[in-house]
């Protein structure tokens, strides 16, 4: 949510062909600033994801450049039936329809 207590939508997608399965519904999270992101199947990887929210950081905070390597970002994923309620986002891991992911740019 932004602000003004609206939400911002966005339908981001990849270039990947669509597939008979529905594209997992994201919203990523800058501060106070949420955007949902609609990810084909294909894309649900912590690569892909790490991609998303350099396009999530440069619309949100343009002044703030994660061009190159220089800039790390860390993702979090929000697990509220969780004692842990952040848990950080690896290689390992993929995205799931209905996750908020936390954006840390360190």
């Amino acid at each position: 949510m932004n602000e003004t207590g609206s939400e911002e939508r966005s339908s981001m997608s990849a270039e990947t062909p669509s597939s008979s399965t529905s594209p997992a519904l994201v919203q990523f999270q800058l501060g106070l600033s949420r955007e949902m992101v609609r990810v084909p199947p294909g894309n649900l990887s912590y690569r892909h994801a790490r991609r998303l929210a350099a396009q999530v950081i440069e619309r949100k905070a343009p002044d703030c450049s994660v061009v190159g390597s220089g800039e790390k970002i860390l993702l979090f994923r929000h697990r509220l039936a969780s004692d842990e309620l952040l848990q950080r986002l690896t290689d390992q891991d993929e995205l799931q329809d209905g996750d908020l992911i936390e954006i840390i740019v360190a």
